[in-house]
C-alpha cells in the first residue's frame, strides 16, 4: 500500500475563509491514512545566520490589532519561519509576559517534557539540516537562557 499524505483542509487561518471541500482528496472514515509530514525545518536564505526579531506592540500597532494575528500567521506560522518575539501583549491581567521570561518558573510547568531540539555545530551553520536530538525541556531552558548556547533551536511538533 503507497502512503498517501492526510489533507487538512478544514484547518484554515484565523480571518481566512473556509477553504472549499473536494471530496474526491477527503479519505472516507474506513481508510486507514498516515500522515506525512517531510518538513525538515526552517531553511533560512543563503548567508543568513540570524533570526528575525519583532517588537509586539510596534507589530499590533502596524497591522491593527484585529488584523495582527492573521498577520502573524501568514508571516511566521505559515511558512515557520522562526522569529524572536520582543514585548509583551498590553493587557496587563496577561501574565505570560513576566513568568515566560523566568527560567525557573519554565522549568517548573515543563521541564520535564521531553522536546526536539535542532542542532548546529556552529553559528555559521545554517538550521534546517535535520541534526536533531531529544532532551528534557528544563535542558534545553538551562542550555539556552544559562549557558548562552546559540547552536539549539526548538523543533515544533509535526
Amino acid at each position: 500500500m503507497t502512503a498517501t499524505p492526510a489533507t487538512f483542509g478544514s484547518l484554515t487561518p484565523p480571518g481566512s475563509p473556509p477553504r472549499k471541500k473536494n471530496k474526491a482528496q477527503e479519505p472516507s472514515p474506513s481508510q486507514d491514512l498516515p500522515c506525512i509530514n517531510n518538513y525538515r525545518g526552517y531553511v533560512p536564505p543563503p548567508g543568513t545566520t540570524t533570526v528575525e526579531a519583532i517588537d509586539l506592540p510596534v507589530f499590533l500597532s502596524t497591522h491593527g490589532e484585529r488584523q495582527a494575528p492573521l498577520a502573524f500567521f501568514r508571516q511566521y506560522i505559515a511558512p515557520r519561519k522562526p522569529v524572536l518575539i520582543r514585548g509583551t501583549l498590553p493587557d496587563q491581567q496577561w501574565r505570560a509576559g513576566t513568568l515566560w521570561k523566568d527560567p525557573k518558573y519554565l522549568k517548573s510547568k515543563a521541564g520535564k517534557a521531553r522536546v526536539r531540539v535542532e542542532t548546529r555545530e556552529n553559528t555559521r551553520e545554517e538550521y534546517g539540516q535535520g541534526k536533531e536530538t531529544t532532551m528534557l525541556f528544563e535542558e534545553f531552558v538551562t542550555e539556552v537562557v544559562d549557558k548562552e548556547n546559540q547552536l539549539l533551536y526548538l523543533v515544533g511538533r509535526d
